[in-house]
């Protein structure tokens, strides 16, 4: 007999694996956003599949990250969408980031 899976995993961010290196992750509101994330002995880092780097906040969003003094991504504030959804205050935001 197999053990109920507990309620735990119900509450769990919903993933669909679309490619090995690309996850499709649902936003608490419905929206796909394609991330990668990549693994190593110390930290998961996730980034947008064009590369920015992004973190999950406290509301089960990603947002794009930024570096802090030290070289630490800090949030910004700004939801993560997929390119093709990005409207043009997203890109300049974006293309400012060192």
């Amino acid at each position: 007999m197999v053990p109920p899976v507990p309620d735990m995993y119900d509450q769990m961010p919903m993933t669909e694996t679309s490619r090995a290196d690309q996850l499709n992750y649902r936003l608490p509101d419905g929206y796909i956003l394609k991330i990668r994330v990549k693994n190593n002995a110390r930290e998961s880092i996730a980034e947008t599949v064009d590369g920015f780097s992004i973190v999950l906040n406290p509301e089960g969003f990603y947002e794009y990250t930024i570096q802090d003094d030290q070289g630490l991504p800090q949030p910004t504030g700004i939801i993560a969408r997929n390119p093709e959804d990005r409207t043009s205050e997203d890109w300049r935001i974006l293309n400012s980031i060192p």
